[in-house]
């Protein structure tokens, strides 16, 4: 789970579109779920991440996302 604190940022779920994320958003990230999140290109973002413990699993950091998976609307 992520609690937006600042800014302004994108979130993608694989096979989803891209959404902006703003100040006061909390954003669910399913386990097991391909995903990525980060600051827009002209306004940083300020997060606090919470991890529960899950007998679904933990997050998998896995590669850090391309150019044209961030600029990419859909």
């Amino acid at each position: 789970m992520l609690l937006i604190t600042d800014g302004v940022g994108y979130h993608q779920i694989k096979g989803q579109p891209r959404q902006t994320i703003r100040k006061g958003d909390v954003v669910k990230c399913p386990p097991n779920v391909m995903h990525w999140h980060g600051a827009s290109p002209d306004t940083g973002m300020q997060q606090i991440y919470i991890l529960p413990i899950t007998e679904k699993g933990i997050v998998k950091w896995l590669h850090p996302v391309s150019d044209g998976e961030y600029t990419k609307d859909n």
